[in-house]
């Protein structure tokens, strides 16, 4: 792993078009991290480095990404280019397409060439749709991740410490993740600490609500979600997770009803228009309760059921919500 040019709070700007393509290779990838479509529009703009994109979470495990990669603010994926996916997913930006700006320096950014902006765009879009079978796969950062790093076991230490090192994540929060981990940990295997409750066979579906973006929900209790979850603390294949437990009893507005997402590991578009999931407004996982994915800084938006939460039409909902712990 390299040194990395830059640190959370540094301020960037995004090269042009013409300097982009210079670093693309013919798949458009710098890296092997690809440049999407929905990047473009950034061309020029201006963003503080949130974090070193140093290891994330994917299907297959933890990946360890190659140096040079960061996450810029909260920027993320609209999907306007691959099928209206609604995933919502952080942006990987190479340090390659970036360059270092001083506070308060005027911008003097020039326009991109609509040319080099056209072909910017077909070498960010090759592949973007193949076909196969019946309906296309799609190929854009989530499903080429593993690409982009390589998968390393939960047990190794170094994955945890570069967060600390590079500046990521503070010492007393570290500190307070794993000694987190390890008292639920032995806390569940001595009955210290309480299983997050299931129903197994007897699981029921819940009420259907038909929420709406900017409604106010409370998410149930413990003892409600876990009637409507499988052995494998699932309701219909979506999990319920440690993550989403703290946020029992916490008001939300909802963010978005999740109809078509993009499978990670396959590529295909999924679709649930009668079952939609629910994200919450400002509610992402942050990976500090999920087992052996500490750290994670894809900062994704959970997928809640319906049946896991309930409206609220108090006005006061507004002044009492809880953000996220």
């Amino acid at each position: 792993m390299g040194r990395a040019q830059f640190r959370p709070g540094d301020l960037v700007e995004i090269r042009s078009a013409a300097e982009i393509l210079a670093t693309l290779d013919d798949r458009g990838t710098t890296g092997n991290t690809l440049f999407m479509p929905e990047m473009i529009p950034q061309l020029g703009r201006r963003h503080r480095v949130a974090q070193l994109a140093l290891k994330v979470c994917a299907p297959s495990g933890n990946v360890n990404l190659r140096s040079g990669m960061v996450f810029l603010d909260d920027l993320r994926c609209d999907g306007a280019a691959h099928g209206g996916c609604q995933m919502e997913c952080r942006i990987f930006w190479r340090e390659e397409w970036l360059r270092p700006v001083e506070s308060g320096s005027p911008d003097q950014r020039a326009p991109s060439d609509a040319d080099d902006v056209a072909r910017l765009t077909e070498i960010a879009t090759v592949n973007a749709a193949v076909p196969g079978g019946e309906k296309p796969t799609w190929r854009c950062q989530a499903t080429t991740l593993p690409e982009a790093g390589k998968l390393v076991s939960w047990k190794e230490p170094t994955q945890y410490v570069r967060e600390v090192t590079a500046g990521n994540v503070g010492v007393m929060h570290f500190i307070k993740v794993f000694a987190s981990a390890i008292w639920r940990s032995i806390g569940r295997k001595l009955s210290i600490v309480a299983r997050l409750p299931t129903a197994g066979a007897d699981r029921v579906d819940g009420e259907s609500l038909g929420l709406q973006p900017g409604e106010w929900v409370e998410v149930r209790s413990l003892e409600e979600i876990g009637r409507t979850l499988d052995d494998n603390l699932k309701h219909r294949g979506l999990s319920f997770t440690d993550e989403m437990a703290q946020h029992c009893g916490q008001r939300f507005q909802v963010h978005r009803r999740v109809e078509r997402v993009i499978d990670e590991p396959s590529g295909r578009m999924l679709e649930f228009r009668k079952n939609a999931y629910i994200s919450l407004e400002g509610l992402v996982c942050t990976g500090d309760r999920a087992p052996h994915l500490w750290f994670c800084r894809k900062d994704h938006y959970p997928f809640w059921r319906e049946a896991w939460l309930r409206r609220v039409d108090d006005a006061a909902s507004s002044a009492a919500a809880n953000g996220p712990t």
